[in-house]
């Protein structure tokens, strides 16, 4: 148990045929085959260049790295989003050792038993650090705690006498260290093909000096620009050929890997109504009578199914949810408040504020767990001198002291025996043997000390959330059920929703590893039906989110892999033409300029200085609030005295006058220089995975599954 300790801690037909029977059996065969290649063809969930992998494997290895996860978090159950990251981290996993392996395999690299070997015996690797064999002291990789195990693994596995519980948890270690062994090498593979590459990224004196003066010459200039804001884009008129010159300027980032879709939808979120509120309020009065009245208040807080537990014991004030700790400011000890709402939380609240009083925050005590008909015999022998170790141990236990704090009880729901216990702590007198009778057993503790005295508070609080109820959702499905039902193609769609209060949105580009459709959770059956659908047709209704969406959807357009077309990238290109069309009229305006008192006194100029502009990053221009890069450019081969300019900028028209020039202290060392760009070099190399993935066939098709 103590590995799985550290491991929360750190976070795999006999047929015979004859005569006529013959033909039947040929077609019966072919007839199978054909069967079994279209059933396992419905369990591909994706491939890599034609390799194809079926659900089941994908999800096993979902279901290891799951389990991987868990234990490090020390935890039975993952929520929905955390299984869409593992989904997603499993799948990339996937697609790059497949890009990787058919790589290696091309350069014939691959990572030996041996090699492994030795990367485990030397222990450093930070894959190893994470397992759950580390030297307790010094948290070292320890090779013979693995050893260790491996050994103990194969004895207990293969005994069947063992505990099943026994052989469970050690089949849950040796899969953890399966699985870091497995990434282990294939982090090995990549680092070898990573360095390949590297190797071919290579530096030489005169690339070297060029960088050095890109990053320590820098240049102080008087800026002069004439923003585009300066003229309004509605007096700007740009055609088709004007926006196609910046789609083939800029062809090569509208190349798109897989295919996606743009949809129109409907999404109706129901909220509680006015009814829903009004009902709630009047139990909420109901619920503060009864505090009013309760002789028991534990039980009437329980049979509200308040939201916040309540045990007859005192908690920090931070403990308290934070609309009550600070109502209790300005509430008397004894009075019952009013219901009220809180819109933070969406909650209505009511409460009594029964007491406060002063307490330790932690406990320092030890105790005996005896069975009830042994307790007075133990608890005399104590009170008569007996050894409180010796006699614990007699009965199994350490007998060592222990703390409590409140962070250990308060706000959680504590039944009467634990109520009981933690009490008996935070009242009985230091030194002094208590005996606590808790039904199943009797607990003989001893307080020893306390500390940390605050002021604590009881309060009984009654907490309910709004929600909406069956009648106020089932008004709503019926109306927006209504309104699909009469209105079934897109524009009518379009044409009405407004007027039913519907908003009709859009989202471009949704692709098919997403998970949820634009956010709302639950909505799988609407995923299928995006990428199985037409152009213009309207899905059914989707009853979806945590019970309280509803969706339609309406398919507008489908975006094949490769180059995007001009026509649907056209509007986004448009702001990029009518900025080099203001340009144009800026630079056609203007002139020649060539000085730069005759640039301040242009019209709409703005000037200012700009300082510390080196080559290896674009300047930022605030009176144009622009990033440019040809400023930088420009100003690198400028000399003192120079002015540039006019020349099209990313905010602007520019020109400046350089008026300072300045080397840093920094002096030039060409092999550090060139060592520094064989490391660019290398974090280059780093990136080779969307360059593999770009060159090949990667088909995906989970979302037909998860």
């Amino acid at each position: 148990m103590a590995i799985l300790t550290k491991i929360r801690k750190h976070r795999k037909i006999l047929l015979g045929v004859v005569g006529g029977g013959l033909l039947f059996f040929i077609g019966e065969v072919v007839m199978e085959g054909i069967q079994s290649t279209q059933n396992q063809s419905k369990q591909e969930i994706g491939g890599v260049n034609g390799d194809v992998i079926y659900i089941q494997d994908y999800q096993n290895l979902v279901d290891e790295f799951a389990d991987v996860i868990k234990m490090s978090q020390g935890t039975n159950n993952l929520n929905e989003d955390q299984m869409s990251q593992i989904q997603d981290q499993v799948w990339n996993t996937y697609v790059t050792n497949k890009l990787l392996e058919a790589e290696c395999k091309k350069l014939g690299l691959r990572v030996s038993d041996k090699e492994l070997q030795n990367i485990i015996n030397d222990g450093t690797n930070p894959l190893l650090l994470q397992s759950p064999f580390r030297d307790q002291q010094t948290g070292a990789f320890d090779k013979d705690q693995l050893t260790n195990f491996l050994a103990e693994y194969n004895r207990v596995i293969n005994n069947n006498q063992m505990q099943p519980e026994l052989r469970e948890y050690y089949q849950r270690i040796y899969n953890y260290w399966s699985f870091i062994e497995k990434t282990l090498r294939q982090n090995i593979l990549q680092q070898k093909y990573q360095s390949l590459l590297a190797g071919s990224f290579v530096s030489n004196p005169v690339s070297a000096k060029a960088s050095f003066e890109g990053r320590t010459k820098s240049s102080d200039v008087l800026l002069a620009a004439i923003p585009y804001t300066a003229i309004s884009d509605s007096t700007v008129k740009v055609t088709d050929d004007d926006i196609k010159k910046v789609y083939n300027e800029q062809k090569d980032a509208m190349l798109q890997t897989a295919e996606s879709r743009n949809i129109r939808y409907i999404d109706v979120l129901v909220t509680p109504s006015q009814e829903d509120k009004d009902n709630l309020m009047a139990e909420m009065q109901e619920y503060a009578s009864e505090l009013g009245n309760a002789e028991n208040l534990t039980e009437a807080v329980r049979n509200a199914a308040s939201l916040v537990p309540y045990a007859n014991i005192a908690v920090k004030k931070s403990s308290l949810p934070s609309d009550v700790a600070t109502e209790l400011d300005s509430v008397s000890v004894g009075a019952i408040v009013n219901p009220y709402y809180t819109a933070s939380d969406n909650t209505y609240t009511t409460f009594k504020y029964v007491e406060k009083v002063s307490q330790p925050d932690s406990i320092e005590f030890r105790q005996i767990q005896v069975e009830v008909e042994k307790a007075d015999s133990v608890y005399d022998a104590l009170k008569a001198g007996a050894s409180f170790e010796e006699m614990a141990k007699k009965y199994g236990q350490e007998g060592n002291t222990t703390w409590l704090t409140g962070n250990q009880y308060e706000g959680v729901q504590l039944d009467l025996n634990n109520t009981k216990f933690v009490n008996t702590l935070l009242t009985a007198d230091v030194n002094n043997l208590q005996k606590v009778d808790l039904q199943s057993f009797v607990s003989i503790l001893e307080v020893k000390s306390r500390k940390a005295y605050t002021d604590k508070y009881k309060v009984a609080i009654v907490k309910k959330e709004l929600q909406f109820s069956q009648d106020t959702y089932r008004q709503a499905y019926n109306a927006f059920s209504s309104f699909v039902a009469t209105n079934t193609d897109i524009n009518a769609i379009q044409k009405n929703a407004e007027e039913k209060g519907y908003r009709v949105l859009e989202r471009l580009d949704m692709f098919n590893n997403e998970h949820k459709v634009c956010g709302i959770s639950s909505t799988r059956d609407a995923m299928k039906w995006i990428f199985d659908a037409k152009v213009g047709q309207v899905s059914p209704l989707y009853e979806c989110g945590d019970n309280d969406h509803m969706l339609v959807v309406m398919l507008t357009g489908i975006n094949k892999a490769g180059y995007r077309s001009f026509e649907s990238v056209k509007e986004t290109l448009r702001p990029e033409a009518i900025r080099n069309e203001k340009a144009e009229q800026i630079l056609a305006k203007i002139g020649d300029v060539k000085s730069m008192d005759q640039a301040k006194g242009l019209q709409d100029v703005r000037t200012d200085s700009v300082k510390h502009i080196t080559f290896a990053a674009a300047a930022f221009v605030p009176v144009t609030m622009s990033s440019e890069p040809t400023l930088s450019g420009k100003a690198a081969v400028a000399k003192k005295g120079d002015f540039v300019g006019p020349f099209k900028g990313n905010g602007g028209v520019m020109m400046f006058q350089v008026y300072n020039t300045e080397n840093s202290e920094e002096k030039f060392d060409e092999q550090a220089e060139m060592q520094r760009l064989q490391q660019q070099g290398m974090q280059a190399a780093s990136n080779f995975t969307s360059e593999l993935y770009q060159k090949a066939k990667v088909v995906d098709n989970r979302y037909l599954y998860f």
